[in-house]
């Protein structure tokens, strides 16, 4: 049975996220996170994308992507699936990673941009104390705000 193709017309900006299956963790390595941030970066350049603010938790990932066209598609499955194969060969596990194709919210106007990246640099908050936010490693707000450079 085929997927219905995605209608990725109607915004360039979206809120892109997904989670693993059964709610698994999918950061539980050493090196996981830096992992996805650099496979991130190598998405960004293939599929000619932008990412503003992300957010990696333990079981979940919180993208704000500017893409047009199919473009969204092609940077999310270079990412996830060269994650996904990477983290089952260190693992040594099988089967999908993710809970099923990522979800994405369309963006419209600019409100609903800065909603968006709000909730997403805040997602970490169910971690970690609110002082600690502009210090949390892997989510783009620290970068932002001078805390750590943005190659970290």
């Amino acid at each position: 049975m085929t997927r219905s193709p995605r209608n990725l017309d109607q915004a360039d900006w979206f809120h892109v996220f997904n989670r693993g299956a059964d709610r698994q963790d999918i950061f539980s390595l050493d090196g996981a996170r830096p992992l996805f941030e650099s496979l991130m970066a190598e998405a960004v350049e293939s599929a000619g994308v932008e990412v503003h603010a992300y957010a990696l938790m333990t079981n979940h990932f919180h993208l704000l992507v500017r893409a047009c066209g199919d473009r969204l598609s092609a940077f999310m499955h270079r990412l996830s699936s060269r994650y996904a194969a990477a983290y089952n060969q260190r693992t040594e596990r099988t089967g999908p990673l993710f809970e099923g194709r990522f979800r994405h919210v369309p963006i419209t106007d600019d409100d609903h941009l800065l909603a968006e990246a709000r909730y997403i640099e805040r997602n970490p908050l169910s971690y970690i104390p609110r002082g600690a936010l502009a210090n949390y490693r892997h989510a783009s707000l620290g970068a932002y705000v001078g805390r750590r450079d943005a190659d970290d």
